[in-house]
């Protein structure tokens, strides 16, 4: 399941801790029915590092441990490519669980 965070939100800016924590009871239903999930952040021109903190530290919590075989990240923005070097180099345990990081990055 492909979901695409600009038109789920309807807007382009992700800040809230909130919203990261409705993505991760979405993100983690999905995987519990046993569906792949994309997060899509096409369209996605900011984010914050509490954003990203919020929503990957719940996926951990309500999905398990390994999640990089059902949970993939696709059109990062540059910014956002930046805010996954930061979060990648100050929170690596928490990003080796999630599969492509490093793709989202190259």
């Amino acid at each position: 399941m492909n979901l695409v965070l600009s038109k789920i939100f309807e807007t382009s800016v992700l800040v809230s801790p909130k919203k990261a924590t409705q993505l991760c009871t979405m993100i983690a239903k999905k995987v519990k029915n046993g569906d792949e999930v994309v997060i899509d952040f096409h369209g996605i021109k900011a984010t914050t590092l509490a954003f990203l903190y919020v929503l990957f530290s719940n996926v951990i919590k309500e999905c398990g441990k390994d999640v990089k075989k059902v949970i993939s990240v696709i059109n990062a923005s540059n910014e956002l490519k930046e805010e996954f070097k930061y979060f990648k180099q100050n929170y690596k345990d928490l990003c080796d669980k999630f599969s492509d990081l490093d793709a989202v990055l190259a």
